[in-house]
């Protein structure tokens, strides 16, 4: 089993904060000078609480772990499994602003990884971005020998 981190650039991570911190200050305005019901202020605080601790799970805490038979991706709280019969492709990519601003990237780094894998509905890709591409591409071309390499 072999555990990969994902690569932070520091820019965008403060692209990304300094956008939070300007909707966790808005929420916070907005909550403590609008009157509300109370119950209404409660779901808010509670709504901006699980916003933000899912914001930073997702965002900070992000492994790729090469199991046994699947690739799991966590992100935070949510998992994905890819098994490897299911890979056909991995590209190296680096992202421009414009892939950036269009949503075209992985989460936190302007390099990155595409995946492309088939499943039972269809072909999918997903984007990932590990600290070491390299060593990555080459865990994943040891557990899936067939893999294409762009």
């Amino acid at each position: 089993m072999m555990t990969f981190r994902t690569k932070r650039d520091s820019f965008l991570l403060i692209l990304f904060s300094s956008n939070s911190f300007l909707l966790v200050i808005s929420l916070i305005v907005v909550l403590t000078n609008v009157s509300f019901n109370q119950w209404f202020t409660w779901i808010g605080w509670i709504f901006l609480t699980l916003a933000l601790l899912s914001w930073l799970a997702a965002a900070w805490f992000i492994v790729y772990t090469f199991n046994k038979d699947s690739l799991r991706i966590r992100k935070g709280i949510f998992t994905k499994k890819i098994q490897y019969d299911q890979v056909i492709k991995v590209q190296e990519v680096h992202y421009r602003l414009a892939d950036l601003l269009n949503g075209e990237r992985a989460l936190s780094s302007k390099n990155g990884v595409i995946l492309q894998y088939q499943t039972k509905v269809g072909m999918k890709i997903i984007k990932l971005s590990p600290e070491n591409k390299q060593s990555f591409i080459a865990e994943l071309k040891k557990q899936v020998p067939k893999i294409k390499i762009d």
